[in-house]
């Protein structure tokens, strides 16, 4: 049956699978679309052998699965000479991965998928949109679609954004993230089937329904999800396995200024207050610039800023626009130590408004 088939997909599936599975995605190339042309043909070399450049870019080397051709290569039957993993050549040697509902037309036909056989439908992943996001939810998307057999495609919240593992030419974009209604929207869908928004998604009208089983990394649970929590809309949030840590950074050339940036001596301490005050100055949003800080309102084009924010206050907040508004630094009363003794310097935290 189909469940105990995927049951004994899941007992190959061992650690060490997952960790060789994690390592090869370490080793491809993470910007996805790579330009060639006819003089410079360079995909197997960039990315994997049955890479060909078509339309300028090369194709996904993996279109038609990783495993397969990874695990069936020279070099990784010598690396990983395993039973277990011996095993999954030989199954994998006669079984493409299953198609997803990303897949172009006439992917069965060319071999690179084979249709859905079984009861279960697709799993749709909501990768975030950073790249450890992306990077999990391949592993998974590779996991149902190779190993178990289950349709699993990628949801990025935008229409135009695609992150499919399987995308002809390796599309990687970035969409939304932490918007977990669309956890919501598989529980309110027949059966659970994301295909049920699919005429609505497809329309091209505007509307759009973001729809997701599953999200590998979460970090700051947001109200959206407490509410479908609350609704009994989605399961308590579990480990990965993943230990992740945040940092604070500093520009190279901040240090080269003043080397003692680099270490938390020259960083803590009233004695170090000042000179932090005076050394990181707060970020102008694009619209206190124009109101604050230009002469003539941003009506006359500058190194900072070449025009006003638009009329409709969307882009009041932001603090950098390329080619249109760099950014800039100023001192507040916050950072004036003569008239406050609890003057400071600024940080800047996630997530802030720039757009690229």
């Amino acid at each position: 049956s189909d469940k105990a088939r995927i049951a004994e997909w899941m007992a190959i599936t061992s650690k060490s699978l997952l960790v060789w599975i994690t390592l090869s995605l370490s080793t491809l190339t993470a910007n996805a679309v790579v330009p060639c042309d006819g003089a410079h043909n360079h995909c197997e070399e960039i990315l994997w052998k049955g890479s060909e450049c078509r339309e300028g870019f090369c194709t996904n080397p993996f279109q038609g699965g990783c495993l397969r051709p990874m695990l069936e290569s020279e070099e990784y039957v010598k690396k990983y000479d395993t039973p277990s993993l011996n095993s999954l050549r030989r199954r994998l040697s006669r079984t493409p991965r299953v198609c997803n509902s990303e897949d172009d037309p006439g992917v069965v036909e060319r071999g690179f998928c084979a249709k859905n056989s079984n009861d279960f439908p697709e799993v749709r992943m909501w990768p975030q949109n950073w790249e450890s996001g992306f990077v999990l939810t391949w592993i998974m998307q590779i996991m149902y679609s190779e190993l178990m057999g289950v349709p699993s495609s990628t949801e990025t919240g935008m229409r135009d954004k695609r992150l499919n593992f399987y995308d002809e030419f390796s599309s990687m974009d970035y969409g939304k993230s932490n918007e977990y209604e669309a956890f919501v929207n598989a529980y309110d869908a027949e059966e659970g089937d994301c295909s049920t928004y699919l005429d609505i998604n497809n329309a091209g009208d505007g509307n759009y329904i973001p729809c997701a089983h599953a999200a590998m990394e979460i970090w700051f649970p947001n109200q959206s999800y407490h509410d479908a929590k609350e609704a009994s809309k989605v399961e308590s949030m579990q480990p990965n396995g993943v230990i992740g840590h945040q940092a604070w950074f500093i520009t190279k050339f901040s240090v080269i200024r003043d080397p003692s940036l680099a270490t938390y001596f020259g960083l803590g301490g009233e004695l170090n207050r000042r000179k932090l005050a005076d050394t990181f100055k707060r970020p102008t949003t694009w619209k206190d610039y124009c109101s604050l800080i230009s002469t003539s309102n941003c009506t006359v084009p500058n190194d900072v800023a070449n025009r006003p924010p638009s009329d409709d206050g969307s882009e009041d907040g932001h603090y950098f626009v390329p080619d249109v508004y760099t950014g800039y630094f100023r001192s507040t009363e916050k950072n004036d130590c003569n008239k406050t003794e609890t003057c400071t310097g600024h940080i800047v935290d996630f997530p802030v408004e720039i757009i690229l």
